[in-house]
């Protein structure tokens, strides 16, 4: 009977830790898309005009992208387009039309 005990608290442990998995990945995705979205519609306030792969309004794409890439390589796109926007001036047009 022990022996068996001692199966089974491993295996039960597991069934409860590995559903979580595919979820924490889920939300991982989704925030990196909000965020990628977020970034392209600064791109597009700004008119910074960075265009390409990285530079859309599709929540969707952005989401499956990142489910089929590593944490690091979504990660390493959200910083790439965080630099770009950083690089690009605001353009105030409030203030443009005061001139």
């Amino acid at each position: 009977m022990r022996a068996y005990l001692s199966f089974l608290l491993p295996v039960t442990t597991m069934m409860f830790l590995l559903p979580s998995a595919p979820h924490a990945r889920a939300d991982f995705c989704w925030k990196y898309a909000k965020t990628a979205v977020q970034q392209q519609k600064a791109n597009i306030d700004r008119r910074c005009g960075f265009s390409g792969a990285r530079w859309h309004l599709d929540r969707g794409r952005h989401r499956l992208w990142c489910n089929f890439v590593s944490r690091r390589t979504a990660n390493r796109e959200t910083r790439i387009r965080a630099r770009m926007l950083r690089g690009c001036p605001r353009v105030v047009i409030a203030m443009l039309m005061t001139w």
